[in-house]
């Protein structure tokens, strides 16, 4: 339904811009023709006739410009739409390529470990389980995805790429980990007195949540 509505609206467009060069052609034309009829049929002179053609000139070309611009920023808007809808795909494509995959294997693979730090939301010890050497694997995997995630969500906010095309592929993996991982983001929070960090991620998936 979308889909035809935003066909209809450019069909509209296309339609009222053809329509408006038509008239500009007709209103010199006209201009014209009564030019030539006044000089010639009503033997007006130059002089008299002069200010008619050249008023209308002025006018239509004014309305010209009306047009034309209104077209260019179609054109642009649409140019726009186009990048951000293409930023959007490279982003999203980025969470199938080799180095996501192995963060998202070993997360899976070695949050098992800590089911019930993760099931009694303890951000306290999870984090004091991260920060030791044999789990610096599983670190770095919840930081890089966090942090891909937050870019992500900065690129929605600042209308770089395109929410509902963002919506549409990670709505479900940006709320998988945010009910996995939220209570460490807390947590993380609150031990560096930084509210900011990954804020973006969490309000968007919370926005997204709440329109369910």
């Amino acid at each position: 339904m979308e889909d035809l509505e935003k066909s209809l609206t450019k069909l509209i467009f296309n339609k009222l811009f053809s329509l408006r060069i038509a008239f500009v052609v007709i209103w010199i034309s006209t201009t014209l023709i009564a030019a030539l009829y006044l000089k010639y049929v009503k033997n007006e002179t130059i002089k008299d006739v002069l200010p008619l053609v050249t008023c209308s000139i002025i006018i239509m070309t004014l309305f010209y410009h009306v047009i034309n611009y209104e077209h260019n920023l179609r054109k642009f808007n649409h140019d726009i739409k186009i990048a951000r809808e293409t930023l959007s795909f490279n982003t999203a494509t980025e969470w199938h390529k080799p180095t996501m995959i192995e963060h998202m294997k070993n997360f899976a693979q070695k949050i098992e470990n800590f089911q019930n730090l993760v099931d009694q939301s303890n951000g306290k010890e999870f984090s004091l389980e991260l920060d030791k050497l044999e789990n610096e694997e599983l670190k770095t995997s919840i930081v890089c995805m966090l942090n891909y995630f937050e870019s992500i969500s900065l690129g929605v906010k600042q209308g770089i790429t395109d929410e509902d095309f963002i919506n549409g592929f990670f709505k479900t993996v940006f709320t998988n980990y945010y009910y996995k991982l939220n209570f460490f983001i807390e947590y993380r929070r609150k031990q560096r007195q930084n509210q900011k960090i990954w804020a973006n991620y969490t309000h968007i998936t919370q926005k997204w949540l709440s329109c369910d």
